[in-house]
């Protein structure tokens, strides 16, 4: 038990850095993903102005 019990703290500690580098990764993975989801918006935007218009009419321009 005495053995044991440094050896579930060192565990129980990698365990909790784990979690915490999970945490950041999906953050990291999120605001990459959110930004890069935001450029292409833009620029499709940009590009196909009068396609959206067009072809979207449930976007807010008549409404």
């Amino acid at each position: 038990m005495l053995v044991q019990s440094p050896l579930q703290r060192r565990a129980k500690r990698l365990e909790i850095r784990h979690w915490v580098h999970l945490g950041v990764m999906a953050c990291g993975w999120a605001t990459g993903l959110v930004e890069f989801l935001a450029l292409q918006r833009s620029r499709f935007q940009r590009q196909h102005h009068s396609a959206l218009d067009d072809g979207w009419p449930s976007v807010g321009r008549r409404g």
